[in-house]
């Protein structure tokens, strides 16, 4: 194994455990629920904890297939997985890039 290699493992490795952090985030949150709705008075998280599941699940996926591709050097592998994480960052960060972008008001004199 070569030691760019070392580096893509501990990378994806990386990955894969932050993706146990969000999966367990959003396991807490739709086991500990009574909790959670006395704190913000609403269900209305649920959605967001359902997706943060979702999220984990997925990311720890495709971290496990680049950690496989990284010690097997199986190129087609690693650049499959570089662009689903390419894709599922541009996922996360259009519409968190469009909540910044200021509206115009549609009065008159604008």
């Amino acid at each position: 194994m070569h030691s760019w290699n070392h580096l893509n493992v501990c990378v994806f490795a990386g990955e894969q455990v932050g993706g146990f952090v969000v999966l367990g985030i959003g396991i807490w949150t739709c086991v500990d629920h009574a909790s959670m709705e006395q704190l913000l008075g609403t269900n209305l998280y649920m959605s967001a904890a359902y997706i943060l599941i979702a999220t984990g699940v997925v990311v720890i996926l495709i971290s496990f297939l680049g950690c496989l591709g990284a010690v097997k050097e199986i190129k087609c592998m690693l650049l499959t997985v570089s662009l689903a994480f390419m894709r599922v960052m541009m996922a996360v960060a259009t519409p968190q890039s469009l909540t910044l972008v200021p509206l115009r008001s549609s009065g008159a004199g604008g």
